[in-house]
């Protein structure tokens, strides 16, 4: 039993709105938290350059 596409394109819709929704959400917390504590947003960045450089090392040997 299979479902149509007109029922595939319903639930992927929903499912895509789902995502965008969390995504939404997801950013105005960070944004929260950045505002409310600005040193966390410093730290956020530092973690990510971090990891830039040690993937930089692992490719480089």
């Amino acid at each position: 039993m299979s479902i149509s596409n007109s029922q595939y394109d319903a639930i992927m819709r929903t499912y895509e709105e789902k995502q965008n929704r969390s995504r939404h959400l997801l950013t105005q917390r960070t944004n929260e938290v950045y505002a409310k504590i600005p040193e966390y947003k410093a730290l956020d960045s530092s973690v990510a350059d971090i990891s830039l450089e040690l993937g930089r090392r692992v490719i480089d040997g």
